[in-house]
């Protein structure tokens, strides 16, 4: 009995994956398939149950219950090292490896793909989709022997066992078949989406389909009704993916070197080859029920498509709902990024994303909108967006898995809403009302920034001054990709603290005398992951070794930021203000205040213990507070900051009840408040509030400062008490 079938052989999934069936079922209706045949599950079960396990682990695998402690991730590294290092180590029968390369030979390929096809009974899961994945290898008996074990490996890398053992799976439900095709030269790939019967989208690249799969490229854009291209969007393709089989000779299961592009100036397909598309489209819809898609190549000097792939989707869905975290509108292509660091983002591009931790904000800087999944407008990723002036939409659950790279997505982050492949519509609303001249204000009105490039959209005459600069965002573009504590480590005391002073100088600069609030470093573990040297994510980094307390433990980056704040002060730019985040008892205050020497020293309001330890800090020493309303927000109602909670929140009595009491013991106490943070943003209706308390400085994110500060004059028209504060100061 043959250890293989061709693709035109197939009669049922369980055999061989759902992959390789349904690309069978192409071959059997006629379609110009890559040629191909399949290593059937049984071939694997067979392979298992031949061998003499000398590990005990692997002995009885297939015939237990299997299960992990997924959480300690040391025993699922382990265990997993030792499954695949079973699989990889074990021989194959020498007469099937010599059927698959008699198989093989014919096609004269310079490499061959292999492909796991996965069939799971009962229902499928979109989420399993390119969980296993391809392999490369060369042409050859040894090369195809280790290629095919390295497939059947895939099952036991960490990521599989994990989602196995989340979703209630044993082994032996998964039924793993081998697609074991030529991989070619090709001019161009792509994917087919057929929407309806009359309804298409086509994404078309330079080379082989990697780049497009990875995410490293946008590519083409058509749409097509009734097979007619009815509109077209070129993409951006600065590399391509091709066959160098040299290299193959050194390492023939890395991935094929790319080939750098000088720029695309054409599109990818001609007239001729999308209307090659629009006539397949015709056929398939008469074969198989949409949604669907295919993936196609074309070969040099061929021009009939070849199909690699038919995947059966889900009903496209042409609009989201989720939180509006930065004001605008965007319509560009996206770009679904799921690595733990993004590649190149193209200019003006629509980033999607599960979410946006804040060392990514070198790669942030180009791109025209965001989406992710996670998120609240108190978030990092809502702060960067604000930060960068694009528009953005948060808690967009699911969007990663239903939207494309290439696509055309309208980010609409004043609705919190994103909509598919729509031309934004002409503008209806009315013209934006003209700039107020700033008149004469009480309290003052400041502007949270956290990059010196946002000095040049700053209206400076109409603010007050910076109400908080985040050390952290300002950094992050700068810190070469590591952590701060490993400047520490490698001795470099004295280049970071340079880095924050020539930062942060220009900012205390641009103010003076305008007073600039400084918050320090509040490194949460967890956000800074992807820095060399970074600390191990605690358990709950929101309440962990951060603000202050991470000071009195090690005061070395403290020490340094204090150095950074002090070489300003003493060029003359006495504006600096310091604010110490999260600050949790007087003992932690005391210990700061002994060594910043003679700045203006502010705490962070954003723990509950100080609604009742205030005037304790003020005998201590403080000069003021911030109120950071997000941590505030968050400790008080035991909410996740990152998550969607905190924005669902109507205004709750407690919260301005908290505020209240802050704002009113700061004038007892003889000392100034400011507000920051999103509350304001989210609730307009504070600022009546915050002014008839007497509040001293109200700072928010630059899109919302027009707005603000209308919002504010107003209040004032009708609320100010004639003991409020005094004109700037």
């Amino acid at each position: 009995m043959s250890s293989f079938l061709w693709l035109d052989q197939l009669s049922f999934p369980d055999q061989t994956g759902d992959k390789a069936f349904r690309l069978g079922q192409l071959a059997q209706k006629g379609y110009t398939v890559v040629p191909g045949f399949v290593l059937p599950s049984s071939v694997y079960q067979e392979f298992w149950e031949s061998q003499k396990w000398s590990d005990p682990l692997l002995t009885d695998l297939f015939h237990s219950s299997f299960h992990l402690q997924v959480e300690d991730s040391c025993q699922l590294q382990a265990v997993a090292r030792r499954l695949r290092r079973g699989v990889l180590d074990a021989d194959l029968p020498e007469t099937w490896v010599e059927e698959w390369f008699r198989g093989v030979v014919p096609w004269q390929a310079p490499a061959l793909l292999l492909r796991p096809s996965l069939h799971i009974p009962g229902p499928g899961d979109k989420q399993l989709q390119g969980l296993l994945r391809d392999q490369v290898c060369l042409p050859q008996l040894g090369a195809l022997s280790q290629g095919v074990k390295l497939v059947w490996a895939e099952i036991f890398r960490a990521a599989s066992l994990v989602c196995w053992q989340r979703r209630s799976l044993q082994l032996t439900q998964l039924q793993l078949g081998v697609i074991i095709q030529p991989l070619l030269p090709v001019v161009s790939s792509g994917v087919l989406t057929l929407e309806s019967a009359t309804n298409a989208q086509v994404q078309a690249i330079q080379g082989l389909s990697l780049a497009l799969s990875q995410g490293e490229v946008i590519p083409d854009l058509y749409h097509l009704h009734r097979g007619q291209v009815i509109s077209q969007h070129l993409g951006r393709q600065t590399l391509a993916y091709g066959l160098e089989p040299r290299d193959f000779s050194q390492n023939p299961l890395t991935p094929l070197p790319a080939r750098p592009l000088s720029g695309q100036q054409d599109f990818v397909l001609t007239p001729q080859q999308l209307g090659e598309l629009g006539r397949l489209v015709a056929r398939v819809s008469q074969d198989f029920a949409p949604p669907y898609s295919l993936e196609w190549l074309l070969r040099h000097n061929q021009p009939a498509l070849l199909l690699t792939e038919f995947s059966p989707c889900s009903p496209t869905t042409r609009q989201w709902t989720g939180i509006g975290a930065a004001p605008g509108r965007r319509l560009a292509p996206a770009v679904v990024v799921s690595t733990p660091v993004p590649g190149e983002l193209p200019p003006g591009s629509i980033l999607v994303a599960r979410d946006i931790p804040p060392p990514w904000l070198p790669w942030l800087t180009q791109v025209g909108g965001i989406v992710t999944e996670g998120g609240g407008i108190a978030s990092h990723g809502g702060i960067l967006a604000r930060d960068l002036g694009v528009p953005a939409v948060v808690g967009v659950v699911g969007i990663t898995d239903q939207v494309r790279t290439g696509e055309l997505l309208l980010v609409d982050g004043d609705r919190g809403e994103v909509s598919r492949g729509v031309e934004p519509p002409p503008p209806t609303s009315p013209n934006p009302l003209p700039s107020l001249t700033p008149g004469p204000r009480v309290t003052q009105l400041l502007v949270t920034i956290n990059q010196v490039q946002a000095l040049g959209s700053i209206r400076q005459e109409a603010v007050d001054g910076v109400g908080l600069v985040r050390s952290e965002l300002m950094l992050l573009g700068a810190l070469e990709g590591q952590h701060p504590q490993e400047w520490v480590r490698q001795g470099r005391q004295n280049e970071l603290r340079s880095l924050i002073t020539n930062r942060l100088e220009p900012i205390a600069r641009a103010f003076d005398p305008r007073p600039v609030f400084y918050r320090t470093l509040d490194l949460r573990s967890h956000e800074f992951q992807h820095l060399e040297g970074a600390p191990a994510p605690e358990l709950n980094p929101a309440l962990g070794n951060r603000g202050t307390l991470a000071y009195c433990q090690d005061p070395q980056l403290f020490d340094i930021e204090v150095a950074a704040l002090m070489a300003i002060h003493n060029q003359g730019h006495h504006n600096l203000h310091l604010l110490l985040p999260l600050v949790r008892t007087v003992e932690e205050f005391r210990f700061c205040q002994q060594r910043v020497a003679s700045l203006p020293l502010w705490l962070m309001a954003e723990v509950p213990s100080v609604l009742f330890l205030l005037p304790e800090y003020v005998a201590a020493g403080a000069q003021g507070i911030a109120i950071g309303t997000n941590d505030l927000h968050q400790f008080l109602f035991a909410l996740d900051r990152d998550g969607p909670q905190p924005d669902q929140q109507n205004l709750n009595p407690a919260f301005t009840a908290a505020l209240n009491s802050l704002v009113c013991q700061s004038r007892q106490l003889g000392i100034r408040a400011i507000i920051c943070g999103d509350a304001v943003r989210r609730h307009p209706e504070l600022i009546d509030l915050l002014v008839s308390w007497g509040i001293w400085g109200i700072s928010v994110d630059l899109p919302a400062l027009e707005v603000t500060r209308r919002a504010l004059s107003r209040a004032e028209q009708r609320l100010l008490l004639p003991g409020a504060w005094g004109q700037n100061s």
